[in-house]
C-alpha cells in the first residue's frame, strides 16, 4: 500500500479571497450639477435646501455627492428627500 505524501493534509482548493469593496465615486458640486442636468450652482445650493436634492456628504469641509446615490434616487423618480427648512431648523409653514 503506498503512503501518501500530504501526511494527512486535506488537499483542498484555497479559500479565494473575498470580492473587492465598491468603488464611490463622489462628485462636486460642479459635477452634480452638470450630472442633474445641467443645473446652476445655485440652483443646486437651492435644491438641496429645499429638499429637492439629496444632500452632498461633508469631506474636509467640501460637499461631495456620492454618484451612486444620486444615480438611485434619479431611478427612484427624484423623490422630496426632507421637508423644506427654514434657517432655525423648523418646518417651513404654507
Amino acid at each position: 500500500m503506498p503512503k501518501s505524501k500530504g501526511h494527512g493534509k486535506s488537499l483542498s482548493a484555497p479559500t479565494p479571497p473575498p470580492p473587492p469593496a465598491p468603488l464611490q465615486i463622489l462628485l462636486d458640486a460642479r459635477d452634480t450639477a452638470v450630472a442633474l442636468g445641467r443645473l446652476s450652482l445655485r440652483s443646486l445650493r437651492r435644491g438641496v435646501a429645499a429638499g429637492r436634492i439629496p444632500r452632498p456628504r461633508k469631506i474636509g469641509g467640501r460637499a461631495a455627492w456620492d454618484a451612486a446615490e444620486l444615480w438611485q434616487w434619479s431611478a427612484d423618480g427624484c423623490p422630496v428627500v426632507s421637508p423644506e427648512k427654514v434657517a432655525d431648523g423648523s418646518e417651513k409653514r404654507n
